[in-house]
């Protein structure tokens, strides 16, 4: 889960805060501490630090040099480096959509960050995306929808979204209903058709959500599978977080 979030500017003042478990008592001290290992890193080796694993957490740092502001993500250790920096990257990138023109300002120490406080579950729930923009460079993977429980939509291509919420509704009932019989619950679905057809449909559930993928009938699914089975984890992680936060 995440710990704390902390965005900085490349100057050393503290933007924003936002801490969910009070695992550190001096954030601002942090954060400056990480600005030297930045900066030193980048001096010694050429290339910043991304990624710090600690006894019980680890900490991603994400930075943006053209806006001169970083961010510094803590969550648990168990969470990983690959899963912590699509989570600061979408935070980061959310903070820069929010106040781009703040951030060209010469008095930085003047402006109110606080409103961030209310965009940040929003930022964090577009990591999402980012899983799908990956997925679908798996060999064999033409499309990838996530339907949330609330029917928010995250997909990689143009779809008919009502269309398709209301046919995954019927069939997501009518397989809960036939698995029930069995003393048992839907976790995947496959849809294909005849011989013409040239791909086919992959449903899975992630917690509340729904992962539909589209690939190709001409590649073996054990091309693809691992890609599948790398972005259902990531979605997993990404709604025991956001679960954890609300």
């Amino acid at each position: 889960m995440i710990r704390t979030v902390i965005i900085m500017s490349s100057s050393g003042l503290v933007l924003f805060i936002k801490q969910y478990v009070h695992s550190i008592r001096q954030p601002r001290m942090v954060g400056s501490l990480l600005i030297a290992m930045l900066e030193f890193s980048m001096v010694t080796a050429g290339m910043p630090v991304s990624y710090i694993e600690l006894t019980g957490l680890g900490v991603t740092v994400v930075w943006n040099e053209a806006a001169k502001v970083f961010c510094a993500l803590f969550l648990d250790r168990e969470d990983g480096a690959d899963f912590g920096r699509l989570l600061a990257t979408e935070i980061l990138a959310g903070f820069q959509d929010e106040y781009a023109n703040e951030l060209g300002s010469a008095a930085l120490n003047l402006v109110d960050f606080s409103g961030f406080h209310s965009k940040l579950l929003d930022a964090i729930q577009r990591t999402a995306q980012p899983v799908l923009g990956r997925l679908v460079q798996a060999h064999g993977v033409l499309k990838a929808v996530l339907i949330t429980e609330s029917s928010q939509t995250f997909q990689t291509a143009d779809i008919d979204q009502l269309g398709l919420l209301a046919n995954l509704g019927a069939l997501a009932g009518l397989s809960t209903d036939i698995m029930a019989h069995c003393g048992d619950s839907v976790r995947t679905l496959t849809l294909e058709g005849d011989a013409r057809g040239n791909s086919r449909v992959l449903v899975w559930r992630v917690e509340q959500s729904t992962l539909v993928v589209a690939a190709s009938r001409a590649v073996t699914p054990a091309h693809y599978q691992p890609a599948v089975d790398e972005a259902v984890d990531m979605l997993l992680r990404l709604a025991r977080v956001l679960g954890s936060l609300r």
